[in-house]
């Protein structure tokens, strides 16, 4: 049985997929398997992934009917025989010590789950025009058990470690002994935050290594752009079930004898998360489309004068700005600051 598992959905990927394919065969770590989860894909993403199998005999195709990212996932987790999984986006790349080095580590200390580090490879027109680091900023290896996690959960939180599903090894076992699964009614995103949160409530041993072994590709033609209205409110209303699903973790947690006003805090950070969203993904709308998508939001989401009072030490100036306004229900002004703001990126 191979130590390790690789989960990669595949869906009408395109050529792409070979550099994928290829940074993993490229490890320096031999004892893994690859599982390709074609989701329903066209006959020639699937002629490319049949031509990666003819590669190694460790690359292995699993064929469904398309049912979208969590159940391609899902399906990886089931037919997974390694003692941990790692989870790979279709575009992305792996550093060549990746998996040696965090298995080692996984195996050492015998983690639930270690993190390790990542960078942005930005790309505009499908060419690399930059890179930037990842938002961590801890720079030490961390072990961390049952109580050290729990009294860091904000520090590990503000610091991105706990956000993503890719920059992880998970041990399988443990998976399976709580099926921790991903939940189906994520279909455009914030599914990995909602599985993290689920892993949170478990884990008993969690690594942390700072070195950077995950390349992630940012284009500029991200696929949030170009779809429809609805989409995007589905977007904001999967965006607020992660803040109630954490607001709960947090409320278990106890978290407000360890961080005062960082529930408060955390609510807050919810409209930055959607006046972001808006930033980097709507930037050829007008402002008063942007207004439309602010409007949508505030129906549904409005915050309490305690919450700004209890959260306000932790925002930055940018941030007490946007939230300032908000409560005020000055939304035009927030929609001119996007626009403003979106076309200096």
């Amino acid at each position: 049985m191979p130590k390790i598992s690789i989960i990669i959905p595949v869906y009408n990927t395109g050529k792409i997929l070979n550099r994928t394919v290829n940074s993993i065969l490229k490890q320096s770590f031999k004892d893994f398997e690859l599982l390709l989860i074609n989701d329903g894909s066209n006959s020639e993403t699937v002629k490319i992934c049949e031509e990666c199998v003819k590669k190694d005999k460790r690359i292995k195709l699993i064929n469904k009917d398309n049912g979208g990212l969590c159940s391609a996932r899902n399906l990886g987790i089931q037919k997974a025989n390694g003692e941990y999984i790692t989870f790979l986006d279709h575009d992305d790349e792996y550093e060549e010590n990746l998996l040696e080095d965090n298995y080692k580590l996984a195996n050492k200390y015998n983690a639930d789950i270690i993190k390790f580090g990542y960078k942005y490879i930005d790309c505009c027109n499908n060419e690399i025009v930059g890179e930037r680091k990842s938002r961590s900023n801890i720079d030490k290896l961390l072990i961390l058990d049952r109580k050290m996690i729990e009294e860091k959960y904000c520090y590990l939180n503000d610091n991105k470690i706990l956000v993503y599903i890719w920059d992880a090894m998970y041990k399988k076992d443990f998976i399976l002994k709580y099926d921790i699964l991903f939940d189906l009614r994520y279909t455009i995103g914030r599914e990995d935050i909602a599985y993290n949160i689920n892993v949170y409530k478990y884990i008993s041993k969690l690594v942390y290594n700072p070195q950077i072994y995950y390349k992630y590709y940012a284009y500029n033609n991200s696929t949030y752009n170009g779809i429809s209205k609805e989409k995007y409110l589905k977007y904001f209303d999967d965006m607020l079930e992660n803040f109630y699903i954490e607001n709960k973790l947090l409320l278990d947690l106890n978290i407000e004898n360890i961080k005062m006003g960082y529930i408060s805090y955390r609510k807050l950070l919810a409209i930055m998360d959607m006046v972001g969203f808006l930033v980097e993904h709507i930037r050829n709308l007008s402002i008063r489309n942007i207004l439309y998508f602010l409007k949508c939001f505030y129906s549904k989401y409005t915050i309490e004068k305690s919450d700004i009072k209890k959260g306000w030490r932790y925002l930055t100036i940018k941030q007490k700005i946007i939230i300032y306004l908000y409560y005020n229900k000055n939304l035009n002004l927030i929609a001119f600051l996007i626009k403003i703001y979106s076309k200096f990126l």
